[in-house]
């Protein structure tokens, strides 16, 4: 699973989609700090903990930014042959998350659909 913004360049995915990802951020921090934990049992307290610290990479906008399908269409479609490469026949894309709206994730679906698919049939 990859979450996907795809824009006319890389300066404008990048803008547009911290927010949406600082959204994300906050909601899975706000999740995984549960009241109480110190009385879960030891081994549910360290795999709580190992979670957070691999949901992390959503506190880190440029590690997120440059790990995931962002950019303009000629990064989108490196990021997918970085995937192939890496040997993964399917990816699932994400393109509506932390609030995006309706007409900015319209347009990276269209852009996917038009720049990138064509090249991965």
């Amino acid at each position: 699973m990859q979450t996907s913004f795809v824009a006319e360049t890389n300066e404008q995915s990048y803008e547009v989609a911290k927010p949406a990802v600082e959204w994300y951020a906050q909601s899975v921090r706000s999740v995984h700090k549960p009241e109480g934990i110190e009385s879960w049992p030891v081994e549910l307290q360290q795999l709580l903990r190992d979670q957070i610290e691999r949901d992390r990479v959503y506190e880190h906008y440029d590690a997120y930014w440059k790990a995931f399908i962002h950019g303009d269409p000629a990064r989108a479609k490196e990021r997918v042959q970085h995937l192939k490469d890496a040997g993964f026949d399917n990816v699932i894309v994400g393109f509506s998350f932390g609030g995006l709206p309706y007409e900015k994730v319209r347009t990276s679906m269209r852009l996917f659909a038009e720049k990138i698919i064509p090249n991965f049939k």
